[in-house]
């Protein structure tokens, strides 16, 4: 553990020498990560909590609710990006 509180870059964790799924890599990056000096990233993917996810899924498998058409990232459509079709 000391060994990780030591070695800690805030933005890009450790070097490749530590597995980011290890129990005391999580604790520092999940659990509190501005006490060990870590800066916390955040996605636009990350907006939408995983419980709401779960339920949808669960109310979709019960019937409950209509599967309702995937929605694209704005991003494409400002860049002008279109879903192939066919090649």
């Amino acid at each position: 553990m000391r060994w990780v509180k030591a070695n800690l870059h805030p933005l890009f964790g450790w070097p490749n020498v530590c597995r980011f799924s290890w129990g005391p890599a999580l604790e520092v990056l999940q659990k509190n990560p501005r006490e060990h000096g870590a800066v916390e990233v955040r996605w636009p993917d990350d907006e939408a909590p995983e419980q709401a996810q779960q339920r949808d899924a669960m109310q979709l498998f019960l019937g409950k609710r209509k599967r309702a058409p995937a929605q694209r990232h704005k991003i494409f459509s400002e860049a002008g990006l279109l879903p192939v079709e066919s090649w």
